[in-house]
């Protein structure tokens, strides 16, 4: 979760490697990359996935840095390309399923299985869907307003507030 210094300095950062100084810009970065790799780890749940989308992700901010407008949009911007990253691979994956199968039916998406009559935290996050599991994370985790993650996921405010609700209510649901 940022604090409203780690957000000024990147902001600041931000602002100079725009005017290109080259060490801003890899200050920023530091401050950053764990972030993305975390969250793609989390998407993901595979680390050289995870390490993949967050390096193309890097090289597609180093390209784009000069177009973003507002540069205390940084993390909401960022995060919205490593989330357009994580689709495109989702989609090749689904595609390459789809070849393997061959006309077979896709196995059902596992289930929230409520048998157990506690879980701890990480367990209830591996069995949530990822649609709601990185909801949580953002906004939990990464302390962000639901207009950012709606933003990032692409998706209306509703719908990140409807995906907390179903969250929390599974969570009390394992508990």
């Amino acid at each position: 979760m940022l604090n409203q210094k780690q957000r000024s300095v990147s902001e600041c950062l931000v602002l100079r490697a725009q005017q290109g100084e080259r060490s801003a810009f890899e200050a920023l970065i530091k401050l950053w990359h764990q972030r993305f790799y975390v969250y793609a780890m989390k998407r993901t749940q595979d680390r050289e996935v995870a390490l993949d989308l967050t390096q193309e992700e890097l090289v597609s901010i180093s390209r784009n840095l000069q177009k973003l407008s507002d540069p205390a949009g940084f993390p909401k911007w960022s995060f919205h390309i490593l989330e357009r990253r994580y689709i495109d691979w989702q989609r090749k994956v689904i595609r390459v399923r789809q070849v393997m199968v061959l006309g077979e039916e896709a196995p059902e998406p596992a289930q929230v299985d409520n048998t157990d009559a506690r879980i701890d935290a990480k367990e209830l996050l591996a069995r949530l869907d990822p649609d709601i599991r990185v909801v949580l994370q953002l906004y939990y985790l990464d302390g962000m307003s639901l207009a950012e993650i709606g933003g990032i996921l692409d998706v209306p405010t509703g719908t990140v507030k409807s995906r907390l609700y179903y969250a929390r209510k599974l969570a009390k649901m394992t508990t």
